[in-house]
């Protein structure tokens, strides 16, 4: 498959222990600040998944970030969260996509009931 059939796929982690609103403000900032050129491509399919907390959080972003993924994370300034990390994104990528799953295989996937 040549790299413009290839779709891109952007991760996208958030801590489950944050309440939805508060989750949901934060993977907008992290699907955002993670693509690193735009626009991106419109097939982009975005895995949006959960991590139990923010030690987990971090955990992954250095992993990632040691890995060499093109990764952000994004760290609540204001109260009452005081510079907490709160969900982070990798880019959209067509590459290395396959390593990242089976990194990331065990983490649920976000859903609201």
């Amino acid at each position: 498959m040549s790299e413009e059939t290839k779709v891109p796929t952007q991760y996208i982690l958030v801590r489950k222990d944050l309440p939805i609103h508060t989750q949901m403000v934060n993977v907008g900032h992290a699907g955002g600040e993670s693509v690193r050129v735009a626009p991106i491509d419109k097939r982009t399919r975005i895995r949006l998944l959960w991590v139990e907390n923010e030690e987990e959080l971090k955990k992954f972003y250095d992993t990632m970030l040691e890995k060499g993924y093109p990764v952000d994370i994004v760290n609540e300034p204001d109260e009452p969260y005081n510079g907490a990390a709160m969900a982070l994104g990798c880019g959209p990528m067509t590459e290395r996509v396959s390593a990242l799953s089976k990194l990331l295989y065990h983490l649920k996937p976000v859903r609201f009931e």
